[in-house]
């Protein structure tokens, strides 16, 4: 027998209601067991009068001694809870348990059932003071929800009731608008969209689904067990966030596992708090008690409050309630000091359109005029002067004021334009241990003496070492309190592997601070890659670099720790909330001795690689592609023709080799080899453009034999996008163009050009999605031309497909002086370039219509008009554009740096039909309808998976630098 069903037993003579009382008061005294009524006698009065209290009308108990001595300790326990935000902390009580009345010491299950429940009872019937139940303790070993809905069940009514759920994150960050998620795919999504056309919730919530694209709401709604979201959230990519989770569904089978799963769940989703509702209540109903929520928390309700009497008062759903102490008390209305934040930290040019409407709605007396309400500084004061004037007695008050001021304030931070302030820098500290303490050492690393490297971003400090750039943050979130940014450190010489910690980086000064022990070998140089990302993607490498000597003796006058920055990638910080979770990210570039290093991060895991062998596999991968573009017949049949057959076998190979140098050591343990394997999203930074690494091609399953055939279900696999259960990916007896990562994943690539390299400052930032300008529109006239290599009846479809697909006939450039003459006079969104390529280095030419220049002297009229504000896609398919067989230089990265938003280019050498075919592939494939623009990464991938099953096998070679956020679209809007 349980505990519960001793107390059922127990109180078997009493109705629901009575027994509720009685569970109640026996919870309060199993809290309290030796509370001693007379220590707080003073108030007490006043408390019973409060409640009406009548003393009298209670039934004495006859085997404790003393007078009312069991009322009188549940009022003085109520009393206390006065003083701890009503809450009334409750345990689950134990037979056996002993507890003191007057000076008595009796066991609770020796109390008498029908006293006990009238002790409740007898405090009155009013509500306004009525206490929220927080329960301490409960048995992990028994179902909780037959439990925890009685007390609701007791009469006079508590206010509300919930579970104390210990989160790991101890304060919850909510917006308002409230952010109301669902998991794509989740039949929660209805029930999400129906609230959102109700009153108050249509003003009050946004709606916004669970995806790669988004990882943050406040509530989320999920239909579904506990079990089944866990699974669900281990499949969303990143780490899902939400404050609050409502699951109609079952907390879990197995009672013993439900502390387990909760922590398991809050793991995943950073979660405060959770509801469970019966899985039986139809949908309107959740959705009415839902909308309920969002009425109370606008009348500033406590949210344990607003959510027992939404879910048990105004429906009946039988709710099991978990909130951590932080969320159960959370009100709206401290929201009003984070809006005076954000309107203090706009920028002096920023005029929100904050309206008198808006602060006299919330009771914001304006009286004696308004002052400038544009000015953010006049209305932050204001909102202070008037704290406590503010009113919530209506939805449409002070919550609807504070969503829509909220509103102005994210279109001022979304529409202003900031000048860039590096205020704050990556900083390093290197200290050495001497004589049992740390101490600095800034001239150079001293061989097996242990070391510590401390980093942080902050502001200049004499004590810490910055480098030259700033870090990026041009556009620091406003409404978030810190950020939390990974931290790794390689160096292949002196780690064995990289070390990856955190910090958490604040609105203001200086971040928290990480710390590295290594302790320097025999190398004689220390070269370590200090790379901060923020959800997977690169924002700024530096390398700390200085030489190991075997004593202190044998420094030298002038050595010196460098600590310089090598690449910042991401300058709008403040918009990575809004940007896509990636899976992987790799940094390629050179160590001091000139290898090709790569540095590869996942989320809990990175390596280093040495990349030298690589460059030969590039080189064989572009001289098996060739073959295709030289012998066009000879692929003609697609790819189930023998030769195409064989193509793909030995690319595959090709790419396996690939794939044993940069990731196949990671698989040695278990524990990896899902965690890279599934990984879909991929950021490659390629910090020198001759290192670049056809990632493209490596192919994730098993080598295939020189006499592997195609796989039977590879077209199936290629339109849905993955493999079916029963392929064979593992006997190396089939191949399939699934397995190359350039057609199972999502690939964002950025290249540093040569003439930054150079000044020895390889730093720059191109043209990226920001919030506000995310579309990268297509629409209107293309300019095209071509090398005189390319016939004009090959060019023809390439010109037909731009009429037809950009809604205007596209412009045809003879030479390369034309083409910057129609630049500048159409502005275009699409350039289509078919170059001839030769030379190398800083004597790469590209020729067109017969005319030739150099890629360094691809000069800004080239991309953009003078003025303009289009970022343009440019393509750029020829004699292999992207340098792979080149030993020198890349116009793809000279393009992007003189203001192309993406730029498509080829890793391998492709000749006439073969690059007006592809060209007219990428023109109908990423011209996407306005009403729905998808993002690059997406549609390239996608793009190449039709193209392979039209038998276009040089679809494998497109590759794309920019970034994959970019949305497309092919229609004006």
């Amino acid at each position: 027998m349980n505990d519960f069903e001793f107390w059922e037993r127990w109180g078997l003579e009493l109705d629901d209601v009575a027994f509720a009382n009685a569970l109640l008061v026996l919870g309060v005294l199993a809290t309290h067991p030796f509370l001693k009524s007379q220590s707080i006698q003073i108030g007490i009065d006043d408390y019973k009068k409060s409640r009406n209290v009548n003393i009298s009308a209670v039934p004495k108990n006859e085997t404790i001694p003393g007078k009312d001595d069991l009322q009188d300790l549940l009022l003085t326990a109520l009393k206390l809870s006065q003083g701890k935000g009503n809450l009334l902390p409750w345990r689950f009580p134990k037979p056996n348990q002993r507890v003191k009345i007057h000076n008595e010491t009796v066991l609770l299950s020796n109390l008498n059932p029908n006293q006990v429940a009238n002790a409740w009872k007898g405090i009155g019937d009013g509500t306004a003071t009525a206490p929220c139940v927080q329960v301490l303790s409960y048995p992990v070993t028994e179902a909780v929800s037959p439990w925890f809905r009685m007390l609701f069940e007791a009469a006079p009514p508590v206010r509300a009731a919930h579970i104390v759920f210990d989160s790991a994150h101890v304060r919850p960050h909510l917006k308002w608008p409230l952010r109301i998620g669902y998991l794509s795919g989740n039949s929660g999504e209805a029930i999400v969209k129906s609230v959102s056309m109700k009153w108050p919730s249509d003003k009050l919530t946004r709606s916004v689904k669970i995806d790669r694209d988004n990882a943050n709401c406040d509530v989320m709604v999920f239909i579904g067990s506990g079990r089944q979201l866990l699974r669900e959230l281990l499949d969303v990519p990143g780490r899902q966030k939400s404050n609050l989770v409502i699951i109609r569904g079952r907390i879990e089978d197995d009672a013993t596992s439900v502390k387990q799963r909760l922590a398991a769940l809050s793991s995943e989703s950073s979660a405060s708090g959770y509801v469970f509702l019966h899985p039986d209540i139809p949908d309107e109903v959740l959705s009415d008690a839902l909308n309920r929520l969002i009425e109370n928390l606008s009348h500033n309700q406590p949210m344990d409050v607003a959510l027992s009497e939404a879910f048990t008062q105004r429906q009946k759903t039988d709710p099991t309630i978990f909130l951590s102490r932080h969320l159960a008390t959370f009100q709206i209305d401290r929201m009003m000091e984070n809006i005076r934040t954000r309107l203090l930290a706009l920028p002096k040019s920023a005029r929100p359109e904050i309206k008198p409407a808006m602060l006299s709605q919330m009771g914001v007396p304006l009286n004696g005029g308004n002052g400038d309400l544009t000015d953010p500084v006049h209305v932050a004061k204001k909102l202070a002067e008037c704290k406590s004037a503010i009113r919530y007695d209506h939805e449409d008050s002070g919550a609807l004021s504070m969503a829509e001021m909220n509103s102005a304030i994210e279109d001022a931070e979304r529409t202003v334009t900031e000048e860039k302030q590096h205020q704050r820098f990556l900083l390093e500290q290197v200290l050495i241990k001497k004589q049992g303490k740390y101490i600095e050492e800034r001239r150079a690393f001293q061989r097996g003496i242990p070391t510590l490297l401390r980093v942080r971003v902050g502001p200049p400090d004499e004590k810490w070492t910055a480098i030259d750039s700033g870090f990026p943050e041009e556009k620091l979130p406003k409404d978030r309190e810190e950020w939390r940014l990974s931290v790794v450190l390689t160096e292949p010489n002196h780690l064995k592997e990289p070390l990856i910690r955190s910090v958490k980086l604040p609105k203001s000064g200086p971040s928290t601070e990480c710390e590295f022990r290594v302790q320097p070998g025999a190398y004689a140089l220390f070269e370590g890659r200090i790379t901060v990302l923020h959800r997977g993607r690169v924002l700024q490498t530096g390398v700390l670099k200085g030489r190991v000597v075997p004593d202190e003796r044998d420094i030298f006058t002038g050595d010196k720790i460098t600590f310089t920055d090598i690449l910042s990638v991401r300058s709008h910080v403040g918009d990575l909330e809004g940007r896509r979770q990636f899976d992987l990210a790799f940094v390629v570039n050179h160590s001091a001795d000139n290898r090709p290093r790569l540095q590869a991060i996942a989320a809990n895991h990175a390596w280093i690689a040495d990349l030298s062998t690589c460059k030969s596999v590039a080189a064989d991968i572009n001289s098996a592609l060739t073959k295709v573009a030289r012998s066009v017949r000879d692929y003609s049949g697609g790819l189930e023709s023998d030769n195409s057959r064989k193509l793909l076998v030995e690319l595959a190979q090709l790419g396996r080799y690939l794939y044993g140098y940069i990731v196949e050591d990671q698989l040695e343990a278990p524990t990896n080899r899902s965690e890279i394997i599934k990984k879909e999203y991929v950021q490659i930074v390629t910090t020198r453009v001759e290192a670049l690494v056809p990632f493209e091609f490596i192919y994730d399953f098993e080598t295939p034999h020189d006499d592997a055939v195609l796989c039977p279900k590879w077209r199936e696999s290629l339109t849905k996008g993955a493999c079916t259960e029963d392929c064979d990916t593992k006997s190396g007896k089939i191949v399939c163009p699934l397995g190359f990562w350039g057609v199972s994943k999502v690939i964002e690539r950025h290249a540093l050009t040569t003439e930054f390299a150079a000044e020895g400052k390889e730093v720059f930032l191109q043209s990226e999605p920001t919030l506000g300008r995310d579309v990268l529109s297509l629409w209107g006239t293309a300019i095209v031309a071509a090398s005189v290599n390319v016939k004009p009846p090959m060019l023809g479809p390439v010109l037909s497909a731009c009429a037809e697909r950009l809604g205007s006939p596209p412009q045809e450039a003879k030479d390369w002086k034309q083409w910057a003459e129609l630049v500048r006079g159409f502005k275009p969104h699409v350039l289509i370039a078919l170059p001839h390529t030769d030379g190398n280095g800083f004597k790469a030419t590209l020729e067109l219509g017969g005319m030739s220049i150099k890629s360094i002297e691809i000069e800004k009229g080239y991309v953009r008009a003078e003025g303009d504000d289009t970022y343009p896609l440019v393509v750029l398919l020829g004699c292999d554009t992207t340098g792979t067989a080149l030993e020198y230089g890349s116009p793809v990265a000279d393009f992007r740096r003189k203001g192309a938003a993406v730029v498509i280019g080829t890793i391998a050498t492709v000749f006439g039909e073969h690059a007006t075919k592809v060209a007219e592939m990428l023109v109908n494939g990423l011209a996407q309808d306005s009403a729905k623009p998808e993002r690059l990464g997406e549609v390239l991938r996608s793009m190449k998976r039709k193209a392979l099953l039209e038998g276009l096998l040089m679809a494998l070679c497109v590759v794309a630098f920019g970034d994959a956020d970019w949305k497309l679209a092919g229609k004006e809007s």
